[in-house]
């Protein structure tokens, strides 16, 4: 089943708006997976939370291979 375009921004805003609420409840990596649903839907709204949020945990991540292979 198809979705039309208001539903889609329904689930758009919906997505984005349940990360926000996340992140307040310091709940960072569930915030990053609703703004990253979000994106996907096709917010491109997201992508500012998630480069400015979510890159943390990349960087943890690319640290945590460094190290292990030092």
């Amino acid at each position: 089943m198809q979705l039309d375009d208001s539903e889609i921004e329904n689930k758009q805003q919906a997505y984005f708006n349940l990360g926000n609420t996340k992140f307040n409840l310091k709940d960072k990596n569930g915030a990053c997976e609703n703004w990253k649903k979000a994106l996907e839907l096709g917010a491109d709204y997201a992508k500012d939370k998630i480069d400015e949020y979510c890159k943390e945990k990349r960087n943890e991540c690319l640290t945590l291979s460094k190290n292990e292979f030092s």
